[in-house]
């Protein structure tokens, strides 16, 4: 990784830009595996998948086809269903807002 240049508060300021940018990067990665994984258990426990769009939040179009925003969210029978009719896409994983999505699932009885 590239050394952060100048001195004093130029240095502190290149810091602390590439240290947001990772905390980012690693926070959507984070948010991708815990859906997956949250979706996963669901199945694996016999129970249904719900896409629940983020309370407040501006949200992208793949979002908007594939979550709803009253409890619990969208429902699909499985997370196979959810990813033969998404095409794959999960919250954060393939939608347009991509690592800043907020969106999640959860298992519904």
């Amino acid at each position: 990784a590239a050394m952060a240049g100048g001195t004093g508060a130029e240095a502190i300021g290149s810091l602390l830009d590439l240290l947001n940018a990772r905390t980012a990067m690693y926070a959507g990665a984070w948010w991708v595996l815990f859906n997956r994984v949250t979706g996963e258990q669901a199945q694996a426990h016999g129970k249904r998948v719900a896409w629940k769009l983020e309370y407040g939040a501006a949200h992208c179009a793949t979002c908007l086809a594939f979550g709803e925003d009253t409890p619990p969210g969208r429902v699909y029978e499985s997370m196979d269903d959810l990813l033969a009719e998404t095409g794959g896409i999960t919250p954060g994983d393939g939608t347009d807002c991509k690592h800043w999505c907020r969106c999640e699932l959860s298992a519904v009885e």
